[in-house]
């Protein structure tokens, strides 16, 4: 780990102690910080050049941070014991391994390198990445923001449905990723649709300038303000038109959708109640689907688009048949 780096994993958790992290750095230390509870103590225990050595890699790796004082009754074991916790936060929040501090417990892990946030069926989660970008994440979807080696660009994986309003740095280009489609920024605000199962992933652009590729076609489509992109997951075509109005809808808690093949839109909805679909149709349904719904429920939302778009439906528990 350089110099510089150590310093800034110092500098993290001692704003975590004094409560000056962003919600996704905290979140990150504390998530890692409960699962690494017990283990250390019985281990070390009966290793004690072990623990020197632990003492000594953390102190080693970590020279600016300063720890909070033990009890005196705690003893040195107990003393290293949230030590032990803090460093392996930095090592992942930093994407690095420290191999003095890996060998502390037999059956350790390589660390994670990337920050990972999720939201459950019913949530909206507003975040801010490390660079100062915020991102609002829509109800079933997962980020990751994962570190560059080289530190020569922002990445994020996205699955689920997120708003990127970017922190502008022209040597660090920001790109979102899908499992097919990649979107590339310097310091912007847009929208991303790319739910698993769906038949498409949509950007959308409030401001600024993207590039969109995919992983059939490596050339950019140039998207500007008030323009969208829906990328076809079966052919590879990409088909470019106007946003809509309905791009903050779901971020006051609305299900909005923007030209949503219907498919995917009973999908969606599906989702979000953690429901499952079953097709018992020979025919899909066609076409795409623009509607807002704020206090319907999933039966009332159904009902709606079943209506314009010609099917059938029935619920029983956690189920949803289409026919």
């Amino acid at each position: 780990m350089e110099k510089k780096e150590r310093q800034l994993m110092a500098d993290l958790l001692t704003r975590y102690r004094e409560g000056r992290c962003t919600a996704l750095e905290r979140q990150l230390i504390e998530d890692w910080y409960s699962k690494l509870a017990g283990g250390e103590e019985d281990y070390l225990s009966t290793h004690p050049v072990m623990e020197q050595r632990a003492e000594a890699a953390y102190r080693q790796t970590l020279p600016g941070l300063q720890p909070a004082p033990a009890t005196p009754a705690a003893g040195k074991l107990r003393t290293l014991r949230p030590l032990l916790r803090w460093a392996a936060a930095a090592a992942v929040i930093g994407g690095l391994l420290w191999g003095t501090v890996s060998q502390l417990r037999p059956d350790s892990q390589p660390a994670a390198t990337a920050l990972v946030a999720e939201t459950a069926h019913h949530q909206i989660k507003e975040l801010t990445l490390p660079d100062g970008t915020h991102v609002w994440l829509n109800r079933a979807s997962r980020l990751e923001w994962i570190s560059s080696s080289d530190n020569k660009e922002r990445r994020v994986m996205l699955s689920g449905e997120a708003r990127f309003a970017v922190a502008p740095d022209p040597g660090k280009p920001f790109l979102v990723r899908t499992n097919e489609t990649t979107t590339r920024v310097l310091g912007t605000e847009f929208n991303v649709e790319a739910y698993p199962g769906e038949e498409e992933v949509k950007v959308s652009l409030l401001s600024g300038k993207v590039a969109f590729a995919d992983s059939r076609d490596s050339s950019a489509s140039i998207l500007t303000p008030g323009n969208m992109v829906r990328y076809r997951k079966k052919d590879g075509q990409r088909l470019t038109g106007v946003a809509g109005n309905r791009l903050n809808n779901w971020l006051e808690g609305a299900v909005s959708f923007n030209e949503v093949p219907v498919k995917d839109a009973v999908e969606r909805i599906a989702l979000f109640n953690q429901y499952k679909v079953n097709w018992q149709t020979a025919q899909l349904p066609e076409g795409t689907i623009s509607a807002v719904f704020y206090k319907e429920t999933m039966d009332q939302m159904l009902s709606s688009i079943a209506f314009s778009s010609r099917f059938r439906y029935r619920i029983s528990e956690h189920s949803i048949t289409i026919y």
